[in-house]
């Protein structure tokens, strides 16, 4: 996630919680950057860094291959 400009572990304590789980998933599975969308995915004690959180994500860049990459690991 470094690589691809995604500090979202800086942030976020658990990268395998509810939250940063979807946050992933929609990362991988978008080609658009919503920072309202990424609000909707958060939960519970993530809604106070929804701000920080949208920050650490923003500028992001992802190829195919690397989406690719992360969907295979996602899945396991």
């Amino acid at each position: 996630m470094t690589v691809c400009n995604v500090a979202l572990d800086s942030v976020v304590s658990d990268m395998f919680g509810v939250s940063a789980s979807k946050i992933t998933d929609y990362l991988i599975a978008s080609d658009d950057f919503a920072p309202e969308h990424v609000k909707s995915l958060l939960h519970g004690r993530m809604l106070p860094k929804a701000d920080a959180i949208v920050e650490s994500i923003q500028g992001y860049q992802l190829s195919k291959a690397q989406k690719y990459r992360m969907s295979v690991i996602n899945s396991n």
